[in-house]
């Protein structure tokens, strides 16, 4: 009966010191640069006593870190999937380069990390973002420029990002993709200057500055619309909604009944709900404009009240 075990090592081990250029493992209070072609950092990633000052994965980089759930042999992968790491700064997709196509980062709870989403590659797997991200600390921050972002992405995982800013590289209208999962907490404040934002949890304050924004669940406290789409595809509640000159709030593509307290429309704005899908008397108010300058499809039913 054998009783020896080897540990694993080899050219995919974050874990293994012959893997890094300084001939040891990355400690606490180092900054990590991943800016060679490609060796994907796939095993040895459970690194929860490290504290990075920063984690820099360049977009020349087109390696992978993290495991798929499923493993490319078929069955569920019992290993760890995430890379387990603190870090105050994550700087991803820097530079010239095509960037990862999946990069899995766990950062922990102990330091509050800023990420920085410069591009990603084309992800490996239909629907799953390149880019998977939790971390618990309250005081996170998420900008994204460009690429699939997921946080919290599959069931089960939790994470908090209070701030998120979405911004672009090239292409505003599509070069930044993100989806909030149903873990997340409470979102403070989302600023979105372009791209395609998914939520699944409660907003606080949602700035549409372009793009399209896409609510799937959970309430949102204020709704900000400027020259943007808004889809709301849940029951939840928004409270206050301001809808300005070029914006379209859409409640046309799911037919539950949901409130919505207050929408405030300007001229140019744009409110649709022909199935009269917004429960109770909300009160929708034209501001500074009159009602030849709005597009309102509310159903047949409409009272007008001036005050």
């Amino acid at each position: 009966t054998g009783t020896a075990s080897t540990a694993n090592s080899g050219k995919n081990n974050w874990d293994a010191a012959k893997n890094w250029t300084a001939g040891t493992v990355p400690a606490s209070t180092e900054d990590i640069y991943i800016d060679i072609a490609s060796g994907s950092i796939l095993y040895g990633i459970s690194n929860g006593a490290v504290i990075l000052t920063s984690l820099n994965c360049a977009a020349k980089y087109t390696g992978d870190i993290g495991l798929t759930v499923t493993n490319e042999d078929g069955y569920y992968e019992y290993r760890t999937t995430y890379c387990r790491v603190d870090a105050s700064t994550v700087s991803i997709g820097y530079g010239l380069g095509q960037g990862s196509r999946r990069i899995k980062l766990d950062l922990g709870a102990v330091t509050a990390s800023t990420v920085n989403v410069w591009k990603m590659g084309t992800t490996e797997e239909d629907g799953v973002p390149a880019l998977l991200l939790k971390g618990a600390h309250a005081s996170n921050v998420l900008n994204v420029m460009q690429g699939f972002v997921g946080v919290a992405f599959f069931p089960g995982e939790t994470a908090n990002f209070p701030v998120i800013r979405i911004g672009s590289q090239e292409s505003p209208a599509t070069d930044a993709d993100l989806i909030l999962g149903t873990g997340m907490s409470a979102t403070t404040t989302i600023s979105q200057y372009g791209g395609k934002v998914t939520s699944n949890a409660a907003v606080t304050t949602w700035n549409l500055r372009g793009g399209t924004g896409i609510s799937n669940a959970g309430a949102i406290t204020t709704l900000n619309l400027y020259n943007a789409t808004y889809y709301h595809l849940s029951s939840a509640t928004i409270t206050t909604v301001n809808v300005y000159e070029g914006s379209v709030l859409d409640f046309s593509r799911d037919p539950r009944a949901r409130a919505a307290a207050t929408i405030n429309v300007y001229s140019g704005g744009t409110v649709l709900d022909p199935y009269k899908t917004i429960s109770g008397t909300p009160a929708i108010q034209l501001v500074d404009c009159d009602v030849d300058e709005v597009t309102l499809k509310l159903g047949r039913a409409i009272t007008l009240t001036r005050s």
